[in-house]
């Protein structure tokens, strides 16, 4: 439902001027001016620019935010709806969409908050989503003192692969196959019902994490459905080979596959365009493809960045 943008100043004073009843009007902000005057991150353009991101409707609202900050504990999520769109059902969805955002910028971290211990309704969200209390301690807010939850992710433990030799855990190993394959099958849910597509890809991989990137027409079933839930998974193979044996059962198949999972975010703009050209590298080997604007707007582009990945290789 949401994509996520810059969150930009003019944006950051919209936040400042949100006003929650009670009992939630502890999280109403400062002024704009205030906040500058007290040095908050929010107001300070390179931190914004580094931490903080908008969360846009299809039609551009501004309907929150969400900040990730690094440190040597883990990375912690912070984030908020604006008022009208509190109480509508929306936060697992948010919190799951930030959780993949800090899991592919701070890979293998643990995935921490803080939430006000009075806030009933956000801890039972929180819980929903995974998450599970740590610490209780009491400190300074705008409006006084007041006692916190901290909470952390608890991912389910990964099932290891039932042949362990099979394991294709490399980065280097990976990154061959993806840059080798030329489609991508992307596993989305509809409803009780599942729902694959396939899909020609490009890929990016940095410090940052691992981001496939698709096009599509603007119109269609994916669409509707990644905009109802932007979590998908996907899987890329070598095509592999068949291994003759001297019996029906000795017979195999030698491959290389990836399987991975994550959210998708839409893009716009300039990032709408470095997608376009990353897909585009990857799938014809040239790199000065230029895109006119008619053509920009005509398709949708998207990327699903990745939190989890594995990789299984059986040889001949």
């Amino acid at each position: 439902m949401f994509t996520i943008a810059e969150l930009s100043e003019e944006r950051a004073r919209e936040v400042c001027g949100w006003v929650y009843p009670p009992p939630w009007q502890m999280y109403n902000l400062p002024d704009w001016e205030e906040i500058c005057a007290s040095g908050w991150s929010l107001a300070d353009p390179q931190r914004r620019r580094e931490n903080w991101r908008a969360l846009l409707t299809e039609g551009g609202e501004l309907a929150g935010f969400f900040r990730l900050k690094g440190r040597p504990e883990g990375v912690y999520i912070g984030l908020g709806l604006a008022p009208q769109f509190c109480g509508r059902g929306l936060g697992q969805e948010v919190v799951r969409l930030v959780c993949s955002r800090a899991a592919a910028r701070f890979p293998r971290r643990p995935v921490l908050l803080e939430v006000r211990a009075d806030n009933a309704r956000a801890i039972r969200c929180y819980e929903r989503t995974g998450f599970e209390g740590v610490a209780v301690y009491r400190q300074n807010t705008p409006t006084g003192p007041a006692d916190f939850w901290r909470m952390e992710l608890r991912e389910p433990p990964s099932q290891p692969l039932r042949r362990g030799e099979r394991a294709m855990n490399q980065r280097a190993q990976q990154e061959e196959l993806l840059r080798l394959g030329k489609v991508c099958r992307l596993a989305l849910c509809d409803g009780d019902r599942p729902y694959l597509v396939p899909l020609n890809y490009g890929y990016s991989w940095d410090e940052s994490g691992l981001r496939l990137y698709f096009h599509s027409a603007r119109e269609g079933r994916k669409l509707d459905l990644l905009r109802r839930s932007p979590r998908a998974c996907f899987e890329v193979d070598d095509g592999g080979e068949l291994t003759a044996g001297g019996t029906a059962c000795q017979h195999g198949w030698a491959y290389r596959s990836l399987i991975g999972e994550g959210a998708v975010r839409f893009l716009h703009g300039e990032e709408k365009r470095r997608g376009l050209e990353i897909l585009m590298a990857h799938q014809t080997g040239r790199r000065d493809w230029a895109f006119e604007e008619k053509a920009c707007q005509a398709v949708v582009v998207f990327c699903l960045e990745v939190n989890h990945l594995s990789g299984k290789c059986r040889r001949a």
